[in-house]
């Protein structure tokens, strides 16, 4: 449960369900596989993407993990990356995520902007759980690369 609109994409035998805000445990859903792609929208601050905002976001999920008793996640890479314009900031790691507490792969990435005279954030949550998952960074900023952020008003103001 959040208060960020979120647009979950998966395919047809994917896991795919609603949140109520409750972490769950194995074998409770998604059990055997997970290969999804989240994309959080919200409104954000003004500030800058940055290195250190990606070092809050490191010590964020490493707190939640111990306050749910979990493991925090194995940090694979930290990076800002500008995408067709705009600089992302781009976390890989392989731990439990925000509903299941078994460790798999995950690439998250951020970019800010203003639009309409408000920062907005959009979070890309791409996860991988299976067998092989040797591809999935790969596969994963090969759709970041094709992202792209435009409208009307981001033409005056970035």
């Amino acid at each position: 449960m959040s208060d960020r609109p979120k647009y979950r994409f998966t395919n047809s035998k994917g896991c795919l369900l609603q949140e109520s805000g409750f972490f769950k445990r194995e074998g409770e859903y998604c059990k055997d596989t997970l290969d999804r792609l989240t994309i959080e929208t919200s409104l954000g601050f003004d500030d800058e993407m940055t290195l250190a905002n990606l070092d809050g976001t490191i010590h964020y999920w490493e707190e939640h993990t111990k306050v749910i008793g979990g493991n925090p996640p194995i940090w694979k890479a930290k990076r800002l990356q500008v995408i067709n314009g705009r600089t992302f900031g781009i976390l890989e790691s392989f731990g439990p995520g925000k509903l299941i507490d078994k460790p798999y792969e995950q690439l998250s990435a951020k970019v800010k902007f203003r639009q309409g005279g408000k920062p907005w954030e959009v979070v890309f949550n791409f996860e991988c759980k299976q067998r092989n998952c040797r591809d999935f960074v790969e596969n994963a900023n090969k759709i970041l690369r094709s992202v792209r952020i435009d409208t009307v008003a981001n033409t005056t103001d970035k």
